[in-house]
């Protein structure tokens, strides 16, 4: 199973469930994929996915993550996931 389908798996259980720790391993996974993309527009779409999610699991860590998306993609790209680690987990979290 890829990452993509890892992390359409973990948005439909959070979704379903409401479930916060499943909406930031969604939000791990979209920036794990955005790490690994080469072209700018798919490391930005997974980005703001990955803020995306973040904001279903916290609400009030919305604005600030939404502000990290006026750099740059590759440059928000690190500010997202810096704040994502420090504030959440790490991604090397999402895969064990």
């Amino acid at each position: 199973m890829g990452m993509v389908d890892i992390f359409e798996d973990l948005c439909l259980d959070a979704e379903a469930e409401g479930n916060r720790d499943l909406w930031l391993k969604a939000a791990a996974a979209a920036l794990i994929i955005a790490l690994r993309k080469t072209a700018k527009a798919r490391a930005a779409y997974w980005t703001e996915e990955a803020v995306r999610c973040i904001a279903s699991a916290d609400p009030e860590a919305e604005e600030e993550f939404q502000g990290l998306l006026q750099y740059s993609p590759w440059r928000a790209l690190d500010e997202v996931v810096e704040a994502f680690e420090r504030k959440y987990f790490t991604l090397d979290e999402v895969l064990d």
